[in-house]
């Protein structure tokens, strides 16, 4: 981030700062701007490097909400998004995990191979959802009834966010 960047967020009113996640998924500094004290170039969890802007686009990972005007203690860290806000690409870790659901699918005891197929399908859909299935909308707007024809779809799937 460059000094401009940093200020911005720096400023008095309430805001979002930005999180540091590793590539496994791991949020190590959900306040990268605020508290860069905490701000590591690996993950003290399983050892992989760190981000804090979309691979893709380049904006930044949206971190903890910061309202000046009060002081929430407790909450603990926010969740890792899935895929970018603004691009809607999936993060690293979000197609690690997805990958690894396509390999187990070749494990799973009891599927015929038609069902194993569209397992795998259904997989290879998920991250292009939230850009190309639904036209930029947002996910929550997803009316697309081929999808509930679907063995494995699940509504809830679709609230990626």
């Amino acid at each position: 981030m460059n000094q401009k960047e940093v200020d911005l967020y720096n400023e008095p009113s309430p805001r979002y700062d930005v999180a540091l996640v590793c590539l496994n998924g791991h949020i190590v500094n959900d306040r990268f701007v605020a508290s860069p004290q905490f701000n590591k170039k690996f993950c003290d969890k399983c050892g992989e490097a760190t981000i804090a802007a979309c691979p893709a686009c380049n904006k930044p990972i949206q971190g903890d909400y910061i309202d000046p005007s009060y002081t929430v203690v407790g909450m603990g860290q926010v969740p890792a998004p899935g895929f970018c806000q603004h691009c809607g690409k999936p993060f690293p870790w979000t197609d690690r995990k997805l990958a690894a659901a396509k390999e187990m699918a070749d494990e799973l005891e009891g599927l015929s191979p038609d069902e194993r197929e569209k397992l795998k399908q259904t997989l290879a859909r998920i991250p292009h959802k939230p850009v190309e299935q639904m036209g930029g909308r947002g996910v929550r707007e997803l009316e697309n009834t081929e999808l509930y024809d679907d063995p494995f779809y699940r509504p809830e799937a679709d609230r990626l966010y």
